[in-house]
């Protein structure tokens, strides 16, 4: 019988920390940068190897789906792999990658869950490039505006729109982002800060 890969965790937790590697120990992976985006691509091959149904929404959080019996609304878990400078190398990451493991062993037991279940990688949570945190998650929640993308600025004066350009995303589809009240049945963090 299938139990949680100790070492699957531990060398996906090394491969992701890789991206964004400081010298100090931690690491840098601001939002909505290239190494923010390289590690959510990353969980994204993750996923795909686990069978999940990928899609990303207009801010680019990433989302894995798993059928359940029963259509409707899902069971969300997952976090964010974005830091602040030099932070460690557990925040958020724990979250996601302990969702894709959990995911991976119903998948591995033949496990079907009554409901879908959904792993999320919410993108820009940390506050440290833009000065205000959450964003991916305010952009689902429906309480991050259009208006925001193009005043919220970095040191160097570039706003979240321009970054989110950047990575090819489109700031105008923002409301796209958003859930419908009702479309997630709950949401579970592991999450260590």
């Amino acid at each position: 019988m299938a139990a949680i890969g100790t070492a699957r965790l531990l060398k996906r937790l090394v491969e992701l920390n890789r991206i964004g590697e400081t010298v100090e120990g931690g690491v840098t992976r601001l939002g909505f940068s290239q190494e923010e985006e390289a590690a959510v691509r990353l969980c994204e091959q993750w996923m795909r190897e686990l069978g999940l149904v990928v899609r990303r929404d207009s801010v680019g959080n990433l989302y894995g789906r798993r059928p359940g019996r029963r259509e409707g609304p899902a069971v969300v878990t997952g976090s964010h792999v974005d830091s602040v400078p030099n932070g460690g190398k557990y925040d958020g990451v724990v979250g996601v990658l302990c969702a894709l493991e959990a995911v991976g062993l119903f998948a591995a037991r033949n496990i079907v869950t009554e409901y879908p279940l959904e792993v999320v990688v919410f993108r820009c949570e940390e506050s440290s490039r833009f000065g205000v945190a959450t964003l991916g998650s305010r952009a689902v929640a429906g309480s991050l505006r259009e208006e925001d993308l193009h005043r919220l600025c970095d040191a160097d004066g570039v706003t979240v729109a321009q970054a989110m350009a950047a990575l090819g995303l489109e700031p105008r589809r923002l409301a796209e982002a958003r859930r419908a009240p009702g479309s997630a049945r709950a949401f579970v963090e592991n999450h260590v800060g």
